[in-house]
């Protein structure tokens, strides 16, 4: 089972992947009586939380059975409001010689804004002024 928050018709929630079909893990809640039916909308940032990835992992054949059968939604991303996002910046040999500058002594940290967060197969708008645009891939620990 794999988890992820979504969006569907205007609506958030968490869904649960479950043998190539996705579930609605809210309703599942509200159906089985769980405490988790309280947290509206249920995402994965709030099941986090509630310590509730034990309980969600041991209820999965109950998921797929009580939860509402979902299209493919689109995903959004993996914690929607995280409390902070901390970069690491020149983390490897290569990357300070990309840029032109000596390679610090040690990796320094910078911040990113929620809204740098996209889903999986998300849209990232470049604007217009854009002259160059370079890519990275990064790497986030949860």
């Amino acid at each position: 089972m794999k988890l992820l928050n979504y969006e569907l018709e205007g609506r958030m929630g968490l869904a649960a992947l479950i043998g190539g079909s996705y579930y609605d893990v809210g309703s599942w809640a509200r159906a089985a009586g769980s405490d988790l039916a309280s947290e509206v909308p249920l995402t994965l940032d709030r099941a986090l939380a509630r310590g509730a990835l034990g309980l969600l992992a041991r209820r999965e054949d109950e998921i797929a059975r009580l939860g509402e059968p979902l299209p493919e939604p689109r995903k959004l991303p993996t914690v929607i409001s995280p409390e902070k996002i901390l970069m690491v910046a020149v983390n490897y040999a290569a990357h300070g010689s990309e840029l032109h500058s000596a390679q610090p002594g040690e990796p320094y940290f910078f911040a990113k804004f929620r809204n740098a967060l996209v889903g999986d197969g998300g849209h990232i708008y470049i604007p217009r002024s854009s002259r160059k645009v370079d890519w990275e891939v990064e790497l986030a620990v949860i």
